[in-house]
């Protein structure tokens, strides 16, 4: 991640891609040419009412697309306000899509670590987990073993389908 602070400067850089881009005249501190409107994000448009709005679904493909859209310092630029409702929708979907396969993964490290036990009401996953895999999880989400731990009791209740 070169965006985070480094040792040398300890100010950071910006998250976005090419924070270097000259153009987005009428933003404070970024000068440069003419913005052009992307036709991209009339897909955005709708309203959410209904699922055959064409709002695309929450994938890889979406996050780079709007990623794309909300552009330079994320100002959106050329977007209608509908436009940015829908965009921003698309980033929560995207932000539940992804934190669902975090889930997934982590849930799929706590069944390898254990043999589940017969009639636990885990389904396929052990009573407990060990102490190595909550320190390990800690370190692959950079937070205290002790939230690691918490992430493990969302798996604590059976899940039902």
């Amino acid at each position: 991640m070169g965006w985070q602070p480094g040792l040398d400067s300890g100010a950071g850089e910006s998250p976005d891609r090419d924070p270097g881009v000259p153009g987005v005249p009428g933003v404070p501190g970024v000068s440069g040419g003419p913005s052009v409107r992307d036709p991209r994000l009339a897909r955005f448009a709708g309203d959410g009412s209904d699922s055959s709005d064409g709002s695309p679904a929450p994938s890889g493909a979406l996050a780079l697309l709007a990623d794309e859209l909300s552009g330079l310092q994320r100002r959106c630029l050329g977007a209608t306000d509908n436009e940015l409702v829908g965009l921003v929708r698309s980033w929560a979907a995207i932000e539940s899509w992804a934190a669902s396969a975090k889930l997934g993964v982590i849930r799929e490290l706590i069944r390898r670590d254990g043999v589940p036990s017969p009639g636990s009401g885990h389904g396929d996953l052990p009573d407990e987990w060990s102490q190595s895999l909550r320190y390990e999880l800690a370190q692959a989400l950079a937070c205290s073993t002790q939230s690691a731990e918490t992430i493990g009791f969302l798996f604590a209740e059976p899940v039902f389908a």
